[in-house]
């Protein structure tokens, strides 16, 4: 039997969905759905492990080292940048034209080769 919240008509699903919400065809989400505080990440601990033990032992400290001397570890670097030195600050200068440069943009006649 077919779901009576979807018409057969062909109208499209989107449009006769009766939980439409404008962001697609599925139900709004109940109250308290989703991940409960403190739940931990869904990667397995000995991934966790595997990855620890790999990072701090001699052998991969020493290729990586050589790989960031050598210019072939970029991401590394950088990255060893942003811990021991802090990331720089990104910012971005925004400015508002006054009401009077607006205007004098308004009327100026765009180039005729443009």
């Amino acid at each position: 039997m077919a779901d009576p919240s979807f018409s057969q008509d062909g109208q499209g699903v989107a449009a006769t969905n009766r939980f439409s919400t404008g962001y697609g065809t599925t139900p709004p989400r109940p109250s308290g759905a989703g991940r409960k505080k403190g739940t931990k990440n869904k990667v397995p601990t000995e991934i966790k492990q595997f990855m620890k033990e790999l990072l701090s032992s001699e052998e991969y400290q020493k290729t990586v080292k050589e790989r960031i001397l050598a210019g072939k570890a970029p991401a590394v670097e950088l990255c060893g940048l942003h811990w021991t030195g802090g990331k720089p600050r990104e910012s971005v200068e925004v400015s508002t034209p006054t009401l009077s440069q607006l205007l004098k943009l308004a009327h100026t006649k765009p180039d005729a080769g443009a």
